[in-house]
């Protein structure tokens, strides 16, 4: 039977650089592929490869060949004969959506281009019901911003498939969403594959996502299939070295307590083996408490009683999906945002001046490192800033203490004076590290500290994390939506849904056997159950609200 998408022996270069190397896939009806590898491994330009947008990047074929349902479309001649048979769902939902049009519009839009009649409101309201998304007027109203992360990723989806197509391409379609969010995602793509026999090609570095949606898989590396075949047989039984590296760095891997194994050992940044006990603080830890906190924006209240205790040399997570309220706790408890409801050392951040020691005593890190970080100074300049900030330091020795810095987070040599453009975004989070470490802090809150991240950098950041906050009496604070990262960088949990604490606890023991029903549904959706430990903290489950 003829494959609906074949790739034969493709090579593709960028100006005079060669970036694919002999790259042979096959997709048949009703089959999903993944594709996985880091950051320019070339997954991104095998699918721009196939749906003919490799010139917008200055990019062509050398060799090889793409086929669509036995039709070589290889190169210039491929938009043409595709359309209406293979369509795109691009990474990054708010930036691939108009931000200025309405949702009933880009869709109608969308269904007009493959209609010889005028689109009806019941096909619009169709487009959006198939991809689970209930078709209020309010959501037909909405525009890209006012929907959540998982909702504008079903947008995309239905806009992909409003030409009908055959074959469905999605890029990353799981990048930084929460764990039930990206299930539900994923569980829409195997839907669509089995009841309208798609043919589906995801690319991720979430090897999670692509276990839990994918027939087959194959695994890139520098710009070659390295490995391909069955998905629960490669990621069971990996073969190649390379995929045996991507595999053993997901931190559901790798037992609590141990660091996680990495394929290169960054300089600073343990590779393996059991985390040391860790520095306890000398004389009195600094506490922050916080007390019966309410918390909100205008006339929106989005944190509800919140009540919780961290003292310097502890380990805590804070975990729940996109709106819970998770980052701006985050930032009430480093002092970003004020509350009288929040003590340091029993003073609130209010008596606390800009520039004192009780003000230093709390740092953090921020959760997208291109944006926290000014684009025009390079690595050294910016620490170097932050030591004379936050120590007082005159110019010579605030950057002799900022080299000392940047090499214990791992950066030395000529990357200290590149600028973020130039760096990658592991490199980028250890900057930022490094220039929340200037201030000595007791206690690091890092908000969504590997979020988006490849698996061996994400490995490579919490190895980091682990061994400051061992070598250091520094408390972490942990945030983020990824529960086995949580796991491993936390001693106790908090889960928070809608603004509420529903759930505390020992980490392990609440991702092992939770008890509050939205973390069972949390710990499902992320694939995988940490270990066992003790006693928690359940409250009752709060009233839903919908968000729109």
């Amino acid at each position: 039977m003829t494959p609906l998408l074949e790739i034969d022996g493709l090579d593709v270069s960028i100006a005079s650089r060669q970036i694919l190397f002999g790259v042979s896939l096959h997709l048949a009806k009703g089959e999903s592929l993944g594709i996985i590898g880091e950051t320019g491994a070339g997954k991104t330009m095998a699918l721009r490869a196939i749906t003919g947008l490799l010139p917008s990047v200055g990019g062509r074929v050398d060799a090889g060949a793409i086929r669509v349902k036995g039709l070589d479309v290889t190169g210039q001649r491929m938009r043409r004969r595709q359309r209406g048979v293979v369509s795109m769902v691009p990474q990054a939902g708010m930036s691939s959506l108009d931000p200025l049009q309405r949702i009933s519009s880009q869709l109608r839009e969308a269904l007009q281009l493959a209609s010889p009649t005028p689109v009806a409101d019941d096909d619009v309201v169709a487009s959006l019901t198939a991809v689970g998304l209930d078709p209020t007027p309010r959501l037909l109203r909405a525009r890209p911003h006012e929907l959540s992360g998982g909702m504008r990723q079903r947008v995309l989806i239905a806009l992909a498939l409003a030409t009908g197509p055959e074959i469905l391409l999605a890029d990353e379609p799981t990048t930084a969403l929460d764990a039930s969010v990206r299930a539900g995602v994923l569980d829409l793509f195997t839907a669509l594959r089995t009841t309208k026999q798609l043919g589906i090609v995801i690319i991720s570095h979430d090897i999670n996502a692509i276990a839990r949606s994918t027939d087959r898989v194959a695994v890139m590396n520098a710009g070659r299939i390295v490995e391909s075949g069955p998905t629960s047989d490669i990621l069971a039984r990996p073969r190649h070295h390379y995929t045996q590296t991507l595999v053993s760095a997901m931190p559901e891997r790798t037992p609590l307590g141990r660091y996680l194994p990495v394929r290169r050992k960054a300089e600073g940044t343990p590779s393996s083996g059991w985390i040391p006990e860790r520095a306890r603080p000398v004389g009195v830890a600094t506490t922050i408490e916080v007390r019966q906190l309410n918390f909100g924006y205008g006339q929106e209240t989005v944190l509800h009683d919140i009540s919780l205790r961290i003292s310097a040399g502890e380990r805590v997570g804070i975990v729940g999906e996109s709106g819970s309220g998770k980052s701006t706790l985050a930032k009430l408890i480093a002092g970003v945002l004020p509350s009288p409801e929040v003590l340091v050392d029993g003073r609130t951040w209010h008596h606390s001046a800009a520039g004192s020691a009780k003000r230093r005593t709390v740092q953090m890190v921020m959760q997208d490192p291109f944006t926290s970080l000014t684009a025009s100074q390079t690595a050294l300049s910016a620490v170097t800033e932050a030591c004379r900030v936050t120590q007082g330091l005159a110019r010579r020795p605030a950057r002799e203490e900022a080299l000392r810095l940047l090499e214990s987070v791992g950066l030395t040599g000529e990357l200290v004076h590149r600028r973020p453009s130039g760096l990658s975004g592991g490199q980028n989070q250890r900057v930022s590290i490094a220039r929340a470490l200037s201030a000595n802090p007791s206690i690091l809150v890092a908000d969504e500290p590997t979020s988006a991240l490849d698996l061996s950098v994400q490995a490579d950041i919490v190895n980091l994390l682990l061994e400051l906050a061992t070598q250091r009496p520094l408390g972490l604070v942990t945030v983020s939506h990824d529960l086995a990262v949580v796991a491993h960088l936390s001693d106790s949990v908090v889960v928070m849904r809608r603004g509420r604490i529903v759930e505390t606890g020992p980490t392990a023991e609440v991702l092992a056997t939770p008890q509050h029903p939205y973390t069972m549904q949390l710990v499902a959706a992320a694939l995988a159950s940490p270990p066992q430990g003790q006693e928690r903290v359940v409250t009752e489950p709060t009233e839903a609200t919908i968000s729109i």
